[in-house]
Protein backbone atom coordinates (compact mmCIF):
# COMPACT_ATOMS: atom_id res chain seq x y z
CA UNK A 1 0.00 0.00 0.00
CA UNK A 2 1.31 3.63 -0.73
CA UNK A 3 1.39 5.98 1.47
CA UNK A 4 1.35 10.01 1.02
CA UNK A 5 1.99 13.03 2.90
CA UNK A 6 -0.87 15.85 2.36
CA UNK A 7 1.00 19.62 2.29
CA UNK A 8 -1.24 22.42 2.20
CA UNK A 9 -0.65 25.91 1.90
CA UNK A 10 -0.59 28.41 4.76
CA UNK A 11 -2.88 30.41 2.78
CA UNK A 12 -5.67 27.63 2.54
CA UNK A 13 -9.01 28.89 2.57
CA UNK A 14 -10.61 25.82 4.07
CA UNK A 15 -12.92 25.19 1.40
CA UNK A 16 -12.52 21.28 -1.02
CA UNK A 17 -12.17 23.17 -4.40
CA UNK A 18 -8.76 25.00 -2.93
CA UNK A 19 -7.57 22.03 -1.18
CA UNK A 20 -7.77 20.00 -4.50
CA UNK A 21 -6.02 22.49 -6.53
CA UNK A 22 -3.44 23.35 -3.98
CA UNK A 23 -2.69 20.41 -2.12
CA UNK A 24 0.30 18.90 -2.88
CA UNK A 25 1.14 15.08 -2.40
CA UNK A 26 4.25 13.36 -1.59
CA UNK A 27 4.83 9.65 -1.43
CA UNK A 28 6.73 8.28 1.72
CA UNK A 29 9.44 5.96 1.17
CA UNK A 30 12.98 5.13 1.57
CA UNK A 31 15.51 6.75 -0.86
CA UNK A 32 18.94 5.15 -1.33
CA UNK A 33 20.81 8.20 -2.76
CA UNK A 34 19.08 10.03 -0.13
CA UNK A 35 20.23 8.00 2.43
CA UNK A 36 24.18 8.66 0.93
CA UNK A 37 24.24 12.17 0.04
CA UNK A 38 21.93 13.74 2.30
CA UNK A 39 22.86 17.45 1.49
CA UNK A 40 22.98 16.31 -2.58
CA UNK A 41 19.53 14.84 -2.55
CA UNK A 42 17.77 17.79 -0.69
CA UNK A 43 19.65 20.02 -3.17
CA UNK A 44 18.34 17.98 -6.21
CA UNK A 45 14.65 17.73 -5.33
CA UNK A 46 15.03 21.86 -4.16
CA UNK A 47 14.09 21.12 -0.45
CA UNK A 48 16.28 24.24 0.37
CA UNK A 49 15.15 24.50 4.35
CA UNK A 50 15.69 21.13 5.15
CA UNK A 51 19.11 21.62 3.75
CA UNK A 52 19.71 24.75 5.27
CA UNK A 53 19.08 23.08 8.88
CA UNK A 54 21.01 20.18 7.95
CA UNK A 55 23.99 22.39 6.26
CA UNK A 56 23.70 24.50 9.57
CA UNK A 57 23.76 21.70 12.31
CA UNK A 58 27.09 20.04 10.12
CA UNK A 59 28.72 23.69 10.24
CA UNK A 60 28.03 24.05 14.32
CA UNK A 61 29.04 20.50 15.38
CA UNK A 62 32.43 20.81 13.26
CA UNK A 63 32.79 24.63 15.36
CA UNK A 64 32.43 22.37 18.31
CA UNK A 65 34.60 19.80 17.61
CA UNK A 66 37.31 22.40 16.34
CA UNK A 67 37.02 25.41 18.90
CA UNK A 68 35.42 23.25 22.13
CA UNK A 69 35.98 25.96 24.18
CA UNK A 70 33.88 28.85 21.70
CA UNK A 71 30.99 26.45 20.71
CA UNK A 72 28.66 23.55 21.47
CA UNK A 73 25.42 22.44 20.66
CA UNK A 74 21.92 21.40 21.94
CA UNK A 75 21.96 18.08 19.60
CA UNK A 76 17.50 17.28 17.87
CA UNK A 77 16.39 13.75 17.51
CA UNK A 78 14.16 13.35 13.96
CA UNK A 79 10.66 14.24 15.57
CA UNK A 80 9.22 11.20 13.55
CA UNK A 81 11.63 8.57 14.93
CA UNK A 82 11.80 10.06 19.14
CA UNK A 83 9.21 7.80 20.11
CA UNK A 84 11.28 5.36 19.00
CA UNK A 85 14.63 6.32 20.06
CA UNK A 86 14.59 5.01 23.30
CA UNK A 87 19.03 4.22 24.14
CA UNK A 88 19.59 7.22 21.64
CA UNK A 89 20.41 9.68 25.03
CA UNK A 90 22.94 6.90 26.68
CA UNK A 91 26.46 8.40 25.89
CA UNK A 92 25.04 11.49 24.23
CA UNK A 93 27.26 13.78 25.69
CA UNK A 94 30.09 12.13 25.01
CA UNK A 95 29.91 13.51 21.33
CA UNK A 96 32.06 16.40 20.75
CA UNK A 97 30.63 19.51 21.74
CA UNK A 98 27.33 17.93 22.76
CA UNK A 99 25.60 19.41 25.56
CA UNK A 100 21.98 18.37 25.52
CA UNK A 101 19.02 17.58 23.37
CA UNK A 102 16.62 20.12 21.87
CA UNK A 103 12.74 18.95 21.74
CA UNK A 104 10.34 21.47 19.37
CA UNK A 105 6.77 20.73 20.92
CA UNK A 106 4.81 23.78 20.21
CA UNK A 107 2.20 21.74 18.47
CA UNK A 108 -1.62 21.43 19.54
CA UNK A 109 -0.95 17.81 19.32
CA UNK A 110 1.63 17.95 22.55
CA UNK A 111 -1.00 16.80 25.11
CA UNK A 112 -1.23 13.70 23.00
CA UNK A 113 2.38 13.14 22.39
CA UNK A 114 3.62 14.18 26.10
CA UNK A 115 0.67 12.10 27.73
CA UNK A 116 0.49 9.06 25.53
CA UNK A 117 3.49 7.84 27.84
CA UNK A 118 5.38 6.91 24.50
CA UNK A 119 8.59 9.24 25.43
CA UNK A 120 8.65 8.43 29.34
CA UNK A 121 12.12 6.54 28.47
CA UNK A 122 13.15 10.10 27.12
CA UNK A 123 12.86 12.13 30.85
CA UNK A 124 13.92 8.82 32.14
CA UNK A 125 17.25 8.45 29.75
CA UNK A 126 17.83 12.39 30.11
CA UNK A 127 17.81 12.77 33.80
CA UNK A 128 20.24 9.21 34.08
CA UNK A 129 22.75 10.53 31.31
CA UNK A 130 22.55 14.14 32.66
CA UNK A 131 21.11 15.41 29.30
CA UNK A 132 20.07 18.66 30.00
CA UNK A 133 16.50 19.60 27.34
CA UNK A 134 15.45 22.74 25.68
CA UNK A 135 11.73 23.02 25.22
CA UNK A 136 9.89 24.70 23.23
CA UNK A 137 5.75 24.82 24.05
CA UNK A 138 3.16 26.09 23.93
CA UNK A 139 2.25 28.69 26.81
CA UNK A 140 -0.99 26.59 27.31
CA UNK A 141 0.83 23.25 27.28
CA UNK A 142 3.75 24.14 30.26
CA UNK A 143 1.90 22.62 32.45
CA UNK A 144 2.83 19.32 30.97
CA UNK A 145 6.29 19.93 31.22
CA UNK A 146 5.38 20.66 35.25
CA UNK A 147 4.43 17.37 35.49
CA UNK A 148 7.67 15.80 33.77
CA UNK A 149 9.55 17.99 35.68
CA UNK A 150 8.00 16.93 39.09
CA UNK A 151 8.64 13.21 38.37
CA UNK A 152 11.98 13.97 37.64
CA UNK A 153 13.66 16.08 39.88
CA UNK A 154 17.39 15.56 38.29
CA UNK A 155 16.02 16.32 34.78
CA UNK A 156 17.36 19.65 33.71
CA UNK A 157 14.64 21.43 31.55
CA UNK A 158 14.90 25.04 29.83
CA UNK A 159 11.33 26.63 28.72
CA UNK A 160 12.20 27.89 25.21
CA UNK A 161 11.47 32.00 24.54
CA UNK A 162 9.29 31.86 27.34
CA UNK A 163 7.13 29.52 25.78
CA UNK A 164 5.49 32.46 23.87
CA UNK A 165 3.34 32.51 21.02
CA UNK A 166 5.17 33.43 17.59
CA UNK A 167 1.68 34.87 16.11
CA UNK A 168 1.11 37.25 19.16
CA UNK A 169 2.45 40.16 20.74
CA UNK A 170 2.51 42.44 23.51
CA UNK A 171 -0.07 42.01 26.17
CA UNK A 172 -2.13 39.14 23.76
CA UNK A 173 1.26 36.97 23.84
CA UNK A 174 1.86 37.46 27.58
CA UNK A 175 -1.97 37.24 28.60
CA UNK A 176 -1.38 33.54 30.14
CA UNK A 177 2.88 34.17 31.51
CA UNK A 178 1.90 33.26 34.62
CA UNK A 179 1.48 29.75 33.42
CA UNK A 180 5.30 29.88 32.74
CA UNK A 181 6.13 31.63 35.66
CA UNK A 182 4.19 29.09 37.64
CA UNK A 183 6.51 26.23 36.82
CA UNK A 184 9.83 28.63 38.28
CA UNK A 185 9.13 26.51 41.71
CA UNK A 186 10.32 23.43 40.31
CA UNK A 187 14.13 23.78 41.28
CA UNK A 188 15.29 21.98 37.74
CA UNK A 189 13.80 24.15 35.75
CA UNK A 190 14.74 27.23 33.75
CA UNK A 191 13.69 29.54 31.20
CA UNK A 192 14.94 31.43 28.14
CA UNK A 193 14.57 34.91 27.57
CA UNK A 194 15.04 34.30 24.21
CA UNK A 195 13.72 35.85 20.41
CA UNK A 196 11.82 38.39 22.83
CA UNK A 197 11.97 41.40 20.66
CA UNK A 198 9.74 38.93 18.42
CA UNK A 199 6.89 39.42 20.64
CA UNK A 200 6.47 43.13 20.66
CA UNK A 201 5.75 46.32 18.50
CA UNK A 202 7.94 48.18 20.48
CA UNK A 203 10.88 49.23 19.51
CA UNK A 204 14.40 49.21 20.81
CA UNK A 205 15.01 49.27 23.86
CA UNK A 206 11.96 47.42 24.12
CA UNK A 207 10.94 49.08 27.20
CA UNK A 208 7.22 47.38 27.11
CA UNK A 209 8.91 43.94 27.30
CA UNK A 210 10.39 45.24 30.82
CA UNK A 211 7.95 44.22 33.18
CA UNK A 212 7.75 40.50 31.54
CA UNK A 213 11.16 40.41 32.43
CA UNK A 214 11.10 41.57 35.74
CA UNK A 215 8.08 39.10 36.62
CA UNK A 216 10.48 36.13 35.15
CA UNK A 217 13.99 37.52 36.91
CA UNK A 218 11.58 37.26 40.23
CA UNK A 219 10.40 34.08 39.44
CA UNK A 220 12.88 32.54 38.06
CA UNK A 221 15.96 34.42 39.94
CA UNK A 222 19.25 35.14 37.84
CA UNK A 223 20.60 31.77 38.18
CA UNK A 224 18.02 30.41 36.20
CA UNK A 225 17.35 32.96 33.48
CA UNK A 226 18.85 32.72 30.70
CA UNK A 227 19.45 35.14 28.06
CA UNK A 228 19.09 34.75 24.33
CA UNK A 229 19.01 35.82 20.88
CA UNK A 230 16.92 33.27 18.38
CA UNK A 231 19.34 35.24 15.71
CA UNK A 232 18.19 33.61 12.42
CA UNK A 233 14.65 35.68 12.96
CA UNK A 234 15.93 38.69 14.49
CA UNK A 235 14.55 41.92 13.78
CA UNK A 236 17.62 43.62 15.32
CA UNK A 237 21.04 43.46 15.29
CA UNK A 238 23.00 41.22 17.35
CA UNK A 239 24.61 43.62 19.45
CA UNK A 240 21.45 45.55 20.31
CA UNK A 241 20.04 42.06 21.59
CA UNK A 242 22.69 42.18 23.81
CA UNK A 243 22.57 45.87 25.11
CA UNK A 244 18.78 45.67 25.55
CA UNK A 245 20.06 43.75 28.76
CA UNK A 246 23.22 44.89 29.52
CA UNK A 247 22.91 48.38 29.55
CA UNK A 248 18.79 49.24 28.99
CA UNK A 249 17.80 47.62 32.00
CA UNK A 250 18.57 49.65 35.04
CA UNK A 251 17.70 47.38 38.04
CA UNK A 252 19.56 44.48 36.75
CA UNK A 253 23.26 44.89 38.80
CA UNK A 254 26.44 43.45 37.39
CA UNK A 255 26.43 39.88 38.86
CA UNK A 256 22.72 40.09 37.59
CA UNK A 257 24.19 40.68 34.11
CA UNK A 258 27.17 38.03 34.41
CA UNK A 259 24.88 35.10 35.39
CA UNK A 260 21.91 36.04 32.94
CA UNK A 261 24.25 36.75 29.69
CA UNK A 262 26.01 33.72 29.81
CA UNK A 263 27.61 32.18 32.88
CA UNK A 264 23.67 30.52 34.26
CA UNK A 265 23.92 28.74 31.28
CA UNK A 266 27.30 27.44 31.16
CA UNK A 267 26.58 25.84 34.56
CA UNK A 268 23.42 24.79 34.44
CA UNK A 269 24.53 22.89 30.94
CA UNK A 270 27.57 22.32 32.65
CA UNK A 271 29.91 23.79 29.91
CA UNK A 272 33.28 24.37 31.44
CA UNK A 273 34.55 26.76 28.50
Amino acid sequence: MALYSVYLPRAWDGTRASLVDQARLVPDGFSFWGFLFPLLWLLWHRVWLSFLLILALDLALAAAREHPDRFAVMGRIAPQVLSKSKGALIGWRKQPGMLGLRLAMNVAKAPEILGSGKLDWLWAEAEAEGVALMMLMCMEHVHLVDAIAAKHPQLKIIMDHFALDGHKRDAEAFAHFDQLLAIARRPNVAAKASALPCYTNDVYPFRALHPYIRRAYDAFGPKRLFWGTDLSRSPIPYRQQVTMFTEEIPWLNAQDKEWIMGRALCEWLGWNQ
